[in-house]
């Protein structure tokens, strides 16, 4: 039985932890905290107790168990953390040198393109996110394999709580007698429209089981895991629909506000027109989105959103603000 690691246990890696489970393989993960330990075992997950950021309490583990493939999905907002679990990374392959390493990346390092982007774009050159492809060419020098996935919605809602979050806000600023309800938002209106690329939870879960499938074959590649793209504004008036009561009575306008002074990387990244081609995943991996759009279902991803716990609900509410 082939034998998994995955490093962090978040939004990411339990779905795609459950899905590997699932279909067979033996997977293990690494966390230092009591209530991570207690998911992974509920979801039949074999916990490894460790810091991830010192590879001493962990990588004598895993050359122990013989891992055959480690997966890496650290969910990050410093440019340290993926650094420090590299370097971990690199020792890791020179103690077991046939080891299948897979790296989950970003779409934000693209920026902001009016056209189609694949993986052969160029990365945008920020000093927010060029540290991503540096880091990302570096797994691809060793041999690793690289999956660069959108924005993801479903279950909890991840960073797509920004989207939901902006139509709730519009509530406070709108009144019940106003003929038209504006919703605030992020960004520049444009000629072709401001799109955003998007994959569900469980679509993505899948794209990772094809490459851990085909891990052999594709050393040193990158993968854009994107289902859909879709134009912002049409996406938040969708929300408002199953948000807003008696909102079909009005007209519904979305008026793009500058971004703060103080902006952070992740808004300034709310801002990008991306539409990002799958086309390489749907060649060589056999790829094809199995979840309907977040705009087809808007309702049971609003639902699932609303009552869900994610952890970056407060993130982002803590730093969108339209006075």
């Amino acid at each position: 039985m082939t034998s998994i690691l995955v490093l962090g246990v978040g939004y990411i890696g339990l779905n795609v932890s459950k899905k590997l489970k699932a279909n067979g393989y033996k997977v293990y993960g690494i966390s230092i905290l009591e209530k991570d330990k207690i998911k992974m075992i509920r979801n039949e997950i074999i916990p490894i107790i460790a810091d991830i950021h010192d590879c001493e309490t962990w990588i004598p583990k895993t050359c122990e168990l013989q891992i055959d493939v480690v997966i890496e999905c650290i969910s990050s907002k410093d440019k340290h953390s993926p650094r420090i679990i590299q370097e971990s990374l690199i020792k890791l392959q020179q103690l077991l040198p046939k080891i299948k390493i897979i790296h989950t990346s970003g779409s934000f390092s693209f920026g902001s393109n009016d056209f189609v982007m694949d993986e052969k774009t160029r990365r945008y050159d920020h000093s927010d996110f060029k540290w991503i492809e540096e880091i990302d060419n570096n797994y691809v020098d060793m041999g690793a394999i690289v999956i660069i996935p959108s924005m993801i919605y479903g279950k909890n809602g991840s960073y797509t709580h920004f989207y939901y979050h902006c139509v709730e806000l519009s509530k406070e600023y709108n009144k019940k007698e106003d003929k038209k309800h504006v919703i605030k938002i992020y960004g520049n209106k444009n000629n072709v429209g401001f799109y955003s690329g998007f994959i569900h939870i469980n679509d993505l879960s899948d794209f990772y089981l094809l490459v851990v499938e085909k891990s052999s074959q594709i050393r040193g590649e990158t993968f854009i895991a994107n289902s859909y793209s879709i134009k912002v504004e049409d996406l938040i008036r969708e929300i408002a629909k199953f948000s807003i009561e008696d909102i079909s009575k009005k007209e519904i306008e979305i008026e793009y506000v500058d971004l703060p002074q103080n902006k952070s990387s992740f808004l300034l990244a709310m801002t990008f027109n991306q539409r990002l081609s799958h086309s390489k995943a749907s060649t060589i991996l056999g790829f094809h989105p199995k979840q309907p759009s977040l705009i087809d279902a808007c309702n049971i991803y609003y639902l699932s959103w609303k009552y869900g716990n994610a952890t970056t609900k407060d993130f982002i509410s803590s730093i969108v603000s339209f006075k």
